[in-house]
């Protein structure tokens, strides 16, 4: 094969390459994750200042618009429905990449659960590895998540294979935007909710006896720490809004405690209703997630918990796309009040 020959195969292969990674990304499952990860590789490079890890907790309970509007605090919740504890250090690898954050915030929802149960879950694990770029991370991630499992990693690792059957995506808009997996997310990783729980007996947590984790999720959230306190970085373990459980409250109280002794900040929002001013009537949608006016309490709270703690500076810059995400959460908290007013009729009726 003489040079020329050779150059026009490289150049065959290497559009060949761009190609077939452009149609991956396009035809992997649509909705609110995928808009999430494809938003968070759209934003500047280290222009987030506090980045957020974890489950569909996450999710609803942070809004970085809100955020935004009133502390002038760039954050972004890289989260997924069922985060595993074992994605967790990869996909704060990858974020790195692109962010140089002055503080990560990580949820231990999901630290509170056996992992066994979790092993054979690849539709969640898919959540995390098929949103991330095609990148070593990933890879470390597949690994990670499948360890012990009879999950086919090739399909993981060249998702097309599972997902060419989505080829009608390449017809739609909203879809074509993620040719290259950059797309802005309005909501900034936020994900909206107007449903109501109505459980007035949703006590806040009390003082309970510590009870251990799962040993190989003590194992892992003992790995992740030695990794956040290497990297320098402020870190904050959170422990979402849920409901009381003596064994939930019991595990969460562990965690607490092997964080705090390492150094490290905790914050459990459940052991804060009276400050938060939160109301289980109005704010939780389900008994497991907060709906808009629990994500404005718990982001509120949060934020000046953050602010009081650590160095951040609010920015001072223009920025159109925050504001208008400022202006999109403030659109669902007026939304949420006219949904709750029917509510609060239909019931008294």
């Amino acid at each position: 094969m003489n040079r020329r020959t050779f150059l026009r195969s490289v150049v065959f292969l290497s559009i060949l390459a761009l190609l077939l990674t452009m149609v991956s990304y396009i035809v992997r499952t649509n909705g609110s994750v995928k808009n999430r990860f494809a938003g968070f590789y759209a934003e500047p490079k280290d222009s987030i200042q506090v980045m957020f890890f974890g489950s569909s907790c996450v999710s609803r309970s942070i809004a970085p618009g809100y955020i935004w509007g009133e502390y002038g605090i760039k954050s972004y919740a890289l989260s997924s429905n069922s985060q595993r504890t074992m994605a967790i250090k990869p996909l704060i690898e990858e974020a790195l990449k692109y962010q140089s954050p002055e503080v990560l915030v990580i949820d231990t929802r999901v630290f509170l659960y056996d992992d066994a149960p979790l092993l054979e879950d690849e539709a969640h694990m898919r959540e995390v590895t098929d949103n991330m770029v095609y990148s070593v991370n990933r890879i470390k991630a597949i690994n990670r998540l499948t360890e012990g499992t009879d999950i086919d990693k090739p399909a993981m690792y060249m998702d097309i294979i599972k997902y060419h059957s989505n080829i009608g995506m390449l017809f739609e808009a909203s879809e074509l935007k993620k040719a290259f997996y950059r797309s802005k997310d309005p909501e900034k990783g936020f994900e909206p909710e107007d449903d109501y729980f109505h459980n007035n007996a949703y006590d806040q947590w009390g003082k309970v006896n510590t009870i251990p984790i799962n040993p190989r999720q003590e194992e892992i959230l003992r790995e992740l720490i030695a990794f956040v306190k290497s990297m320098d970085i402020d870190t904050v373990f959170l422990t979402s809004v849920t409901l009381p459980e003596e064994e939930f409250e019991g595990k969460a109280a562990y965690i607490g405690d092997i964080v705090q002794k390492e150094g490290l900040g905790y914050v459990n929002l459940n052991e804060h209703y009276e400050e938060m001013e939160f109301d289980c009537m109005t704010d939780v949608s389900d008994g497991v997630h907060c709906n808009t006016f629990g994500a404005y309490k718990c982001s509120d709270y949060l934020t000046r918990y953050l602010i009081d703690n650590y160095d951040l500076k609010k920015e001072t810059e223009d920025s159109e796309d925050w504001d208008e995400a400022y202006e999109l959460f403030m659109k669902h908290m007026k939304d949420s009040e006219d949904n709750l007013e029917v509510f609060c009729k239909e019931r008294d009726s």
